[in-house]
């Protein structure tokens, strides 16, 4: 399934980018012009990147399909990434084409903001990591307790990125004031969740802990500012990374800061410090007589 959508959306992204845009020969209101394509940002590359994505799924299923042995084979074994089979560096392939694809064609054009092409490149890249399998379940499973703080750390990273692709810092550059409040909010959130994850991985969960919902509701008002002012007035007032970063930030810091009922007891019972085990009495033997 997962290559089967990276193939429908490598499709949808090749069409978008030669509908989209109205390449070659144009007529309006009995007006002819033509529209060269290749001088839009990226145009070029967004083609060659649909059209690899599109071979590469469409190869790897038909290796599924008349040749499984040879999708299966493994080349390496005992790796740190596990066995490396044919499939599974095709999968590698696949999850870095598309990470890059969706960083500079949603983040630099052509596809910046809300659209089919926009939305098949993110669902291209979704695919692609389910498509890595097992390795992928593991690494989210052992993250799982602190899903809403990578969350927000994505989502800082994401606003981040979005704010320094719109050139909105410069001189008598328009929403300046805003960019800059988000840029700084965003780059010390990332920071500060870095470290947070970080002591908990190092084993100072307690210490973290202490000092998390402080530090999560601070930053959880930071970034309801922070999402109006870059969504209602500027620069993210359109549906696009930085709109969705900026209020997806806002949600996962509140989030984390006031998890749910089960991840609360989840948490709990991992500061519980463990009871010992009670030894079982063993029966003493008595002379002549069954054990007591």
């Amino acid at each position: 399934m997962p290559l089967l959508m990276q193939f429908v959306a490598s499709v949808v992204l090749l069409m978008s980018a030669c509908i989209s845009f109205h390449c070659g020969e144009n007529t309006t209101s009995g007006i002819s012009y033509t529209v060269d394509c290749t001088m839009i940002k990226n145009w070029t590359y967004t083609i060659i990147a649909a059209s690899v994505a599109l071979c590469s799924s469409l190869t790897a299923m038909l290796l599924i399909k008349f040749a499984r042995p040879t999708y299966d084979k493994v080349l390496a074994e005992s790796t740190p990434a596990g066995d490396l089979s044919i499939g599974y560096i095709l999968a590698l392939c696949n999850f870095v084409w598309w990470g890059a694809a969706a960083g500079i064609i949603t983040f630099q054009g052509p596809f910046t903001s809300t659209g089919n092409g926009y939305f098949a490149v993110w669902a291209g890249f979704l695919c692609s990591v389910s498509g890595i399998g097992a390795s992928v379940t593991k690494a989210w499973s052992a993250a799982a307790n602190s899903s809403a703080l990578l969350g927000l750390l994505v989502a800082s990273i994401v606003v981040f990125c979005a704010l320094l692709a719109t050139e909105s810092i410069g001189h008598a550059k328009p929403y300046q004031g805003e960019a800059i409040f988000s840029l700084v909010i965003s780059m010390i959130t990332a920071i500060t969740i870095m470290i947070l994850l970080i002591m908990e991985a190092a084993g100072y969960e307690e210490g973290a802990t202490k000092f998390k919902l402080p530090i999560l509701i601070f930053f959880g008002v930071l970034w309801i500012v922070l999402a109006c002012c870059v969504t209602f007035s500027g620069p993210f007032t359109s549906t696009s990374n930085g709109y969705f970063g900026s209020w997806a930030g806002a949600a996962l810091c509140l989030r984390a800061a006031f998890p749910s009922t089960a991840e609360a007891l989840a948490i709990e019972q991992r500061q519980r410090p463990a009871v010992p085990a009670v030894p079982q009495a063993q029966p003493v033997p008595v002379a002549g007589g069954d054990p007591v």
